[in-house]
């Protein structure tokens, strides 16, 4: 996360995206997902430290239960509560 970012755009198999090669400016605290619709806009661009942790720690129990179980059901559980907001 502190040199890469999420690019739809130049997406290649096992070819990571530079971050600062990309339109927009940014740091190395900052996550960078590019808007595949304004390149100029980075998604993630005002996500806090706290978000970040929150999402991270969710990625890494769903890897968790990838690795234990292969089970994609287990890993990414379907939640009956109502709708959801991602908030950065």
């Amino acid at each position: 996360w502190s040199r890469h970012a999420v690019c739809i755009r130049l997406n290649r198999e096992w070819v990571a995206v530079d971050k600062f090669s990309l339109p927009t400016p940014t740091n190395a605290e900052q996550w960078y997902v590019e808007d595949p619709f304004d390149l100029r806009h980075n998604l993630a661009g005002k996500c806090t430290p706290a978000a970040r942790r929150r999402m991270l720690a969710t990625m890494r129990e769903s890897h968790k239960a990838l690795l234990a179980t292969g089970d994609w059901a287990a890993a990414c559980p379907v939640r009956a509560e109502g709708p959801f907001l991602l908030r950065c």
